[in-house]
């Protein structure tokens, strides 16, 4: 019995980086931007003459040690066909789709530098984001 094959994705482009000129999609990859704070791993991707591979795509906080706020994401490179069957099994689920008017965690986008300055990606928001104590009116107890 083989191993199933596992794919990390490498970041390409994250929004708490500068800007940097990167390639734009070529025809066999595309570029997904991940909103998701830890990532999330797809086992059942399919590949050709048979069997499946693991593609694991990489959340905002994967190795940085720190909770990052709204609108951060990274942008990745994927397969386009990789991308076709994730989407084909997996893109009714909420990560793939707009909910309560926020745009999807996991989408499309053309150029990797565009998490930059996307309206869609400054935005979004994932829902376990650090709150701001000041705006929840958290008040310091002081210490007698």
């Amino acid at each position: 019995m083989t191993t199933p094959k596992k794919e990390k994705l490498q970041v390409v482009e994250k929004s708490t980086d500068e800007v940097k000129i990167i390639p734009q999609n070529s025809s066999t990859q595309v570029t997904v931007a991940v909103h998701l704070p830890h990532g999330i791993m797809f086992d059942d991707v399919p590949v050709k003459g048979g069997g499946t591979k693991t593609v694991i795509f990489p959340g905002i906080n994967d190795g940085e040690g720190i909770l990052l706020g709204v609108g951060q994401s990274v942008a990745v490179k994927i397969e386009k066909e990789d991308w076709e069957n994730i989407i084909r099994m997996h893109g009714k689920e909420r990560a793939f789709n707009s909910y309560n008017g926020m745009p999807p965690c996991i989408m499309l986008i053309d150029d990797p530098k565009a998490i930059h300055n996307s309206r869609d990606v400054k935005a979004q928001k994932h829902g376990l984001e650090p709150l701001d104590p000041t705006l929840l009116k958290v008040e310091e107890v002081k210490k007698k």
